[in-house]
C-alpha cells in the first residue's frame, strides 16, 4: 500500500507533514507513509479513490474499517503574505466508524460534521488500526501575559483559552478556545483595552463594546455563533463560532471560479443572515468576501456565516451618518454628503457579492468604474454603462454565460436609490434564489442538511460578564495584587470574595456609626470651630508662659499651659459656638 502521489508534486511548499501508521490485522508488518499537505490543499482518505477532486491527493486504504469517503486533511491560508501560518483541519465524512483525535471519538452519521484544528503532534486514529500524526512544528504559539492567564481562570469552568493562535492583529489575538460544557472548538478573540486607550483609539474600543451588544442578540445559522465575552479592567475576551472552512476570499483563490449554482447557493445563505440582521433593525456596513465564513470546510456547498459587526449600526439607537465599510464595497449614499444611509447599503454589498463570485478570481475593470460612480456627485442617474461593461466583463471572463436572472437580480442591487433597491426580504424571492422550483428544493434540502449540526444557544442574560479586578502584589508581579504609585510604601491586598465581603460589612459598619444619636453628637459639638478660632496671639502668649515656668515648681509646663489656654478660651463645651460636623 502506497500513498497517491498525485499531489506530491507542486510548486508551493509543504505547510505540514502527515505521518501514517498501519498496523496488519494478522500480526503482519506495520506499514509507515508520509503525507505532503500543501496550502490550500485537500488530503482524502478513504476507499474510494474515484472521489478524488482534481489537483487533490488521495491516500487509498483498503481496511474494512475505513470508509469509502472516511476523512479528509485540509490546509487553510488566511494570508499568504503576513504572519498567519497555514492551519490544517481534519473532519471525519460521516464514517461509519468514525475519527478519533487524541483519544477524543468523533462521529455523526447524521449531520455533516465540522472540521477540528489541529497541532503539532496531534494523532488522528481510524480504530483500530491506523493512525495518522501531524508534523507541523513551526505552528505559532502566543502565551497570553500573566495577568491574562490569572483572568482567564476566572472563567476556566466554562472555556479553556489555548496558547495556539490562529491570528494576532493590530487590535487582537485570536486563540484556540476549548468550550468545556460540549467539547466544542472556539476562537477566543483577546483585546488589550489599556492599550487601545493608550493609543488613542478610544472609537475601537466604542465599536468593541457595540459589536458585543450587537452579537449577543443574533442566533441564526448564518451568522457567526457568540458563545459569551468577558471584560476585566484591561482585556476583553470575546468567544465565537470557529469557523473551519476560512473566509470566501481565500475560497475564491483556492477554487479560481464557481458554477452559478454555487454562487446562487451562496449568495442565498448570506441574504438569508442580512435579512434577519434587518428584522432585527441592524444594518451590517462592512459586508465583504473576508466577513464571511466557511463553518464546515472550504467548499461552496456548506454552510456560510456572515461574522465581523464592528462597524453595524442599529435603525433607532444612533444618527447613521459616519462613512464607514471597505473601498469598492460602500453604497452611493453612504459616500455622499450628507452619507446618510441604512439598511440598503448592505444590498448594494450584496451586489458587489455576487459579481465577484461570478467573476472568480479574476479582476475585473468594471467593479472599479462601479466605485468610482458610487462616489460621483450624480444622485438620479442609474449606472447602465457600468453595468452593460460588468456584464460584458463577466462575459469574457467566464466559460458560461450567466442567467437573466442572475442580471436582474444584480441590476436591483445596484439601484442608486436606496428606496427602490431591493430589499432582503424581496432578494429572498427574486427567481435567481429561487426558481424553478426544482433548484428551490434543492436548496431547502441542502439548507436542512448544512444546517443540522447548527443548534441555538443558550440564552445569556448579560452580553459582557465583567471580572473581579485582580490586583498585582509587586509592580511586575502576581497578577492577584496592584501597586499604588500614589503611595510611597507597597499597598498589596488580594482582592478575593471573602475580601470583598469583609469590606462590604466594615462599609456598612462605618454608616452605621456616622447615624448616632444627636445627644453624643452635640457632646462633641464645637471641636472644629475651637480650633479655627485659636488665634496666633494665645499662641504666642502660651509660649511666653511656658518659659516662666521654667522658674516655678509645683506644676509642669504642661499642665500650666492647657490652664492658660481655658483662661484665653471658653469655661465649658457648651459655651462654644454650635455648629454640627458635616460627614
Amino acid at each position: 500500500m502506497a500513498p497517491n502521489n498525485v499531489d506530491q508534486v507542486a510548486s508551493a511548499e509543504p505547510v505540514a507533514e502527515i505521518k501514517v501508521e498501519i498496523t496488519d490485522t494478522w500480526g503482519g508488518p506495520t506499514e509507515h507513509h508520509t503525507i505532503s499537505l500543501y496550502p490550500n490543499k485537500t488530503v482524502r482518505v478513504g476507499r474510494d479513490s474515484s472521489s478524488v477532486l482534481t489537483l487533490d491527493s488521495e491516500f487509498p486504504l483498503h481496511e474494512s474499517a475505513v470508509s469509502r469517503n472516511h476523512l479528509e486533511f485540509y490546509s487553510i491560508v488566511i494570508e499568504e503574505d503576513c504572519d498567519h501560518h497555514p492551519l490544517v483541519y481534519v473532519r471525519d465524512r460521516q464514517s461509519h466508524m468514525g475519527i478519533g483525535v487524541n483519544d477524543e471519538h468523533i462521529k455523526d452519521t447524521k449531520s455533516i460534521t465540522p472540521a477540528r484544528l489541529l497541532h503539532h503532534g496531534d494523532k488522528v486514529t481510524i480504530p483500530p488500526h491506523v493512525t495518522f500524526e501531524l508534523v507541523q512544528p513551526f505552528a505559532p504559539k502566543l502565551k497570553l501575559s500573566p495577568f491574562q492567564s490569572e483572568e482567564v481562570k476566572l472563567f476556566g469552568d466554562r472555556f479553556i483559552v489555548m496558547d495556539r493562535t490562529l491570528g494576532n492583529g493590530t487590535s487582537a489575538q485570536v486563540h484556540l478556545a476549548i468550550d468545556r460544557q460540549t467539547g466544542e472548538q472556539l476562537a477566543c478573540k483577546v483585546y488589550d483595552m489599556c492599550q487601545l486607550e493608550k493609543t488613542g483609539n478610544s472609537d475601537m474600543v466604542r465599536r468593541l463594546m457595540q459589536e458585543t451588544f450587537v452579537r449577543c442578540q443574533m442566533d441564526h445559522p448564518n451568522i457567526a455563533a457568540f458563545r459569551g465575552a468577558y471584560k476585566s479592567h484591561s482585556t476583553l475576551y470575546v468567544f465565537e463560532e470557529l469557523a473551519t472552512g476560512g473566509d470566501l476570499f481565500s475560497l475564491l483563490v483556492r477554487d479560481n471560479h464557481f458554477t452559478e449554482s454555487d454562487v446562487r447557493w451562496m449568495v442565498r445563505q448570506v441574504v438569508h443572515g442580512i435579512a434577519y440582521m434587518h428584522e432585527k433593525g441592524v444594518a451590517h456596513r462592512d459586508l465583504k468576501l473576508e466577513n464571511i465564513l466557511c463553518a464546515i470546510c472550504p467548499k461552496p456547498g456548506h454552510r456560510l456565516v456572515v461574522t465581523d459587526f464592528g462597524h453595524s449600526g442599529v435603525i433607532g439607537l444612533e444618527r447613521m451618518n459616519v462613512i464607514v465599510g471597505t473601498t469598492g464595497w460602500q453604497a452611493p449614499e453612504l459616500l455622499k454628503p450628507p452619507h446618510l444611509h441604512g439598511l440598503p447599503v448592505d444590498i448594494w454589498a450584496i451586489g458587489v457579492l455576487a459579481t465577484q463570485l461570478l467573476a472568480g478570481a479574476s479582476k475585473m475593470e468594471a467593479m472599479d468604474l462601479l466605485d468610482t460612480f458610487a462616489r460621483s456627485p450624480c444622485d438620479t442617474k442609474e449606472p447602465a454603462h457600468e453595468l452593460d461593461k460588468l456584464f460584458k466583463e463577466l462575459f469574457t471572463i467566464r466559460s458560461d454565460p450567466i442567467s437573466e436572472d442572475a442580471k436582474d437580480f444584480i441590476h436591483r442591487c445596484f439601484h442608486v436609490n436606496p428606496q427602490t433597491r431591493i430589499t432582503a426580504a424581496e432578494a429572498l424571492q427574486h427567481p435567481w434564489l429561487c426558481k424553478p422550483d426544482d433548484d428551490l428544493k434543492k436548496f431547502l434540502q441542502r439548507e436542512k442538511e448544512t444546517r443540522s449540526n447548527w443548534k441555538r444557544r443558550q440564552v445569556l442574560r448579560y452580553a459582557v460578564k465583567h471580572l473581579p479586578d485582580l490586583r498585582q502584589k509587586t509592580a511586575d508581579g502576581s497578577p492577584y495584587f496592584t501597586h499604588k504609585q500614589h503611595k510611597p510604601n507597597l499597598h498589596a491586598i488580594r482582592r478575593t470574595a471573602e475580601y470583598k465581603k469583609r469590606m462590604a460589612a466594615e462599609k456598612n459598619k462605618r454608616k452605621r456609626s456616622l447615624m448616632r444619636d444627636d445627644s453624643v453628637l452635640s457632646s462633641n459639638r464645637g471641636l472644629k470651630e475651637r480650633s479655627k478660632q485659636t488665634s496666633k496671639e494665645p499662641t504666642r502668649r502660651s509660649q511666653r508662659l511656658l518659659a516662666k515656668t521654667s522658674n516655678e515648681s509645683g506644676k509642669s509646663s504642661t499642665t500650666q499651659l492647657a490652664e492658660s489656654q481655658d483662661e484665653e478660651g471658653y469655661q465649658d463645651w457648651d459655651d462654644r459656638p454650635s455648629k454640627r460636623i458635616k460627614a
